[in-house]
């Protein structure tokens, strides 16, 4: 387990972020995890370690196949996290023993959540890679969803948008480990599509297929309307060197040909909704009736 020590300021927890805003279909389901969760934490008190208190065992083995024991006290881990309480309260094998088991989990992720359920603050090495740091972060979220503990959630996402993961590509297995463990629905899905860098694609066979869908959904629209504005600011610097008519209408339709250099011997053509006329004299454009 790493020693760490903080990276981030402290922030607002309750503050809005931008990937989930009110009234979204996912702000929505994430406030009504949290809800349920703060619901079922207001209804103990606080641990604290004021008494002695029992410490039990958790086994985590990480992707590589190494397992590594975690000490807790059983009142923070339990009070934090519903899956936890379960496992070490119910009747199961596993709360009978005491010693649940996580696997695909890596250690130094189960190490920073053991920190947070004492600290309730994400700390990272501050020496830590922009990459390594985000991809830490990503494996706290999932750690979290599986352990429904939708706070840490919640202060994942935000520091993986806050602490520079914008623009920062992560490997393609990584990719498929996120999509492997989420659904269609996930904020973190979105999240990851929010901060994809513009770059371009060279083998999509190593990505998930949803994430191209997702990228094509989400990113198509928002490039088509960056085109439209392109054309539009090319149109409006021509009509700033004089006076051709009637401005050119909101629902006028841009095509690259219209961008195009024109060629000797084409005669005037009419463009559509727009009152204008293309007319090539000599290589250059006017526009007119």
């Amino acid at each position: 387990m790493i020693n760490v020590v903080s990276s981030l300021p402290i922030y607002d927890l309750n503050s809005t972020s931008k990937l989930n805003m009110p009234g979204s279909q996912e702000h929505m389901e994430e406030s009504a995890t949290e809800n349920r969760s703060n619901l079922v934490i207001a209804e103990r008190s606080p641990p604290n370690l004021l008494d002695p208190q029992p410490i039990v065992e958790v086994h985590v083995t990480s992707p590589e196949g190494q397992t590594q024991s975690f000490k807790i006290h059983k009142n923070f881990i339990c009070y934090y996290s519903p899956f936890f309480d379960t496992a070490f309260n119910s009747k199961s094998i596993e709360g009978e023993n005491q010693v649940p088991e996580l696997d695909d989990t890596p250690h130094e992720v189960f190490g920073i959540f053991v920190n947070w359920l004492y600290m309730q603050t994400i700390k990272i090495e501050s020496d830590c890679e922009c990459s390594i740091r985000c991809m830490l972060l990503v494996n706290v979220w999932l750690l979290a969803d599986r352990v429904k503990v939708p706070r840490l959630q919640k202060e994942a996402l935000f520091m993986l948008d806050y602490g520079g993961a914008r623009n920062r590509e992560f490997q393609p297995s990584q990719y498929q480990r996120i999509y492997r463990n989420t659904t269609q629905d996930s904020p973190l899905r979105a999240c990851i599509v929010e901060l994809w860098p513009d770059r371009t694609i060279s083998n999509s066979e190593l990505y998930p297929r949803e994430l191209l869908v997702d990228l094509v959904n989400r990113l198509g629209p928002r490039k088509r309307k960056l085109e439209e504005e392109r054309f539009r600011g090319v149109f409006d610097e021509i009509d700033a060197f004089g006076d051709f008519g009637q401005p050119i209408a909101e629902e006028t339709r841009f095509s690259p040909d219209m961008l195009e250099a024109p060629q000797e011997g084409k005669t005037k053509r009419k463009l559509g909704h727009t009152g204008f006329a293309e007319e090539n004299i000599r290589g250059s454009i006017a526009f007119g009736d």
